[in-house]
């Protein structure tokens, strides 16, 4: 599960529940990979990434960018001759100003949201494809009026103060998700 993996890692993480969705997610990792300057990751599950569908693309933007590489040694020196070191914990101190700025992110993110009444007796949370299945269910048992879906598409960093704004609504909770518990934790 590489939600873990992000999680021990500090790397933003996100997780589509369908194909316009893992479109929509890559380009916004892309942009907030750029702005924070930290590599992100888009977690793709079996269901999600063997399936198919149309997608709206979009604009596509028109910018020249020239390819670089860092100088810490030539590339075509198979020996290289220069070596600039990085002091380990100056890096978590820039990693962690990054990861924070990620964290006020996702609090406005909108891959996460809450459908479902104001004062639920139960409240599922899931992200990914559980989302669909959590839908489905609470359609097929004709439960809107007293069973809210919060759907989580940033899954890591969690947006906290969202998630817990609308657990409050509910006496009771319900995590769906895939392979292992990691919303629930």
């Amino acid at each position: 599960d590489m939600r873990t993996i992000a999680k021990w890692y500090d790397i933003p993480t996100l997780e589509p529940a369908n194909t316009q969705e893992a479109k929509d997610m890559t380009k916004s990792l892309f942009d907030l990979s750029e702005e924070l300057g930290l590599l992100c990751m888009l977690r793709g599950v079996t269901r999600i990434c063997h399936g198919r569908g149309n997608v709206k693309l979009g604009r596509l933007p028109k910018m020249e960018r020239k390819a670089y590489f860092d100088d810490v040694h030539d590339t075509r020196d198979p020996k290289p001759t220069r070596y600039v070191p990085f002091p380990p914990a100056l890096r978590y101190a820039e990693l962690e100003k990054k990861f924070k700025k990620a964290r006020e992110l996702v609090e406005s993110s909108p891959f996460n949201w809450y459908e479902g009444p104001d004062s639920a007796d139960l409240v599922i949370i899931t992200s990914g494809g559980g989302y669909l299945y959590a839908k489905e269910a609470v359609k097929v048992l004709k439960l809107q009026d007293r069973v809210g879906i919060l759907k989580v598409g940033t899954v890591w960093p969690i947006p906290e103060k969202f998630v817990e704004r609308h657990l409050k609504k509910a006496q009771k909770v319900l995590a769906i998700e895939e392979v292992s518990p990691f919303l629930e934790e």
